[in-house]
This record gives C-alpha cells, sequence and structure tokens, in this order.
C-alpha cells in the first residue's frame, strides 16, 4: 500500500498544539530542584519527515530494527537531531511489526518509546503507528481499539491515513507526559493519559452518527480524550 496520502500526513504534527484537546496537556509538568516545576508546553512544529521505500513488499521488524533506523536516518541528516522532538514511524499494513514479542494489530495499535542513542549523544523519542486499512475487511483477531467502525465513512474518507492521526495523537500525548516511561502514568492501573480514555471520544459523542470530535488546521479529525488529573477524561482543559 501506498503511504498516507499528503493532503492528511503530516500536516496534523504542525496545528496539533494550541488546539483545546491538546491543552490538556499543559496541565502535566516536570519538577527538579533546579527549575521547579515546568510545564507543558501550548507549541508544537512539524520538523520534517523523510520516507524508506523497501524493495520487498513485506518486512519483519521489531523495536530494535526501528530504533537502527532512526539512527541511520538521523547520523545521515535526513532527519535533524532533536532532544525535545518526537519521531514518529509510520509504516504500511503488510509489515510484521513487533514490540517486546507483542504484534502490532494482534496486541497494540500504537506504542511509543526511548532509547539512547550513544553515537548521537541523544536520548531519541518515538512513535510507532500502522495503517490498518489493508486489514480492514478481516477484523479477527485485532486488538481492542483497533477494530474499524463498519457501515461509516472516516472523517477524510481515508480509513488508514485516518486511523494513523487518531494513533498519532494519542502516542504523541503519551510521549510528552511519560516519554521514558518514567513519568505520568496512573500509579492504580499503569495507563498513560491516551490509554486511561480509550474509547471515550468526549461527551455525548456517537460513534454510530459522528466521525470526527476535533480540528486540526483546517481538517476535521477523530481522537480519544485525554485524562487530566482530579478531572478524568476531557477533550479540552478544565481548571
Amino acid at each position: 500500500r501506498a503511504p498516507p496520502p499528503p493532503l492528511l500526513m503530516p500536516p496534523p504534527p504542525r496545528h496539533v498544539g494550541n488546539t483545546d484537546w491538546y491543552k490538556v496537556l499543559t496541565s502535566y509538568y516536570h519538577y527538579s530542584p533546579s527549575f521547579g516545576q515546568q510545564f507543558v508546553s501550548n507549541y508544537t512544529e512539524f520538523a520534517g519527515n523523510y520516507s524508506i521505500y523497501p524493495a520487498q513488499r513485506s518486512m519483519v521488524l521489531n523495536e530494535t530494527d526501528i530504533e537502527t533506523l532512526l539512527v541511520t536516518a538521523i547520523s545521515s541528516g535526513n532527519l535533524s537531531a532533536d532532544s525535545m522532538g518526537v519521531y514518529t514511524v509510520m509504516f504500511r499494513g503488510d509489515f510484521t511489526v513487533s514490540f517486546r514479542g507483542k504484534l502490532w494489530l494482534r496486541d497494540w495499535c500504537s506504542f511509543h518509546g526511548a532509547f539512547l542513542a550513544e553515537p548521537l549523544g541523544l536520548v531519541v523519542k518515538y512513535a510507532v503507528i500502522g495503517d490498518p486499512s489493508t486489514v480492514a475487511a478481516d477484523q479477527r483477531g485485532l486488538a481492542a481499539g483497533c477494530q474499524p467502525v463498519s457501515g461509516r465513512p472516516t472523517a477524510n474518507g481515508d480509513l488508514g491515513a485516518d486511523s494513523m492521526v487518531t494513533g498519532y495523537a494519542q502516542q504523541l500525548a503519551q510521549t510528552v507526559t511519560d516519554s521514558q516511561s518514567n513519568a505520568w502514568y496512573s500509579e492504580s492501573d499503569g495507563k498513560e493519559v491516551g490509554s486511561a480514555c480509550e474509547g471515550d471520544f468526549g461527551p455525548g459523542f456517537s460513534l454510530g452518527s459522528q466521525n470526527s470530535n476535533v480540528q486540526f488546521g483546517d481538517k476535521r479529525f477523530l481522537v480519544q480524550s485525554l485524562w487530566q488529573r482530579g478531572v478524568g477524561c476531557t477533550m479540552r482543559r478544565r481548571a
């Protein structure tokens, strides 16, 4: 399958910041004795993209392979080295991708991680999102939350790209608030700000009749709500 159409990807990252949805994340902060509380910024910027087109139609990848691809892309100058950046890896649906021994679509829909790239002297934060549209005809065996909603067009008429934006939004939020899996997560069940609200698209939202709930730039998308401490799942920051 070809990469997601350029009309959808990658514009969303450029427009996610300064939206009501993203402002939920500004309620979280990092504390250090030297600087005190440093709250999440409300600003995001799209820094660039780089595509790899393998010779074979199918590939088998795990997190080590993905990390190697990222180091190579940064070392070669195809991607900039950015200690504050989130490197988003998107792949087509005929790839077999595993993370810690668990398979895409069977055990997970998207994930994020971080690693020390010693050759670069950089901790690389990344998210991984696949295109589920190639398996939409057969929903058997798909992980919870990966199943497409049948009988209803997606926000922009492209199941693959629209689904990937949904996954991207969740993993961006979780990378911002828990980039190295040692920051914010629920002590009761270990869930992060996105996974704590899995399947929640805001009050009064109906998947049966609606296909979008947020505006990124000039386009509408469907994203899950985010967990705000002391509030619960919400589509906008509450005081």
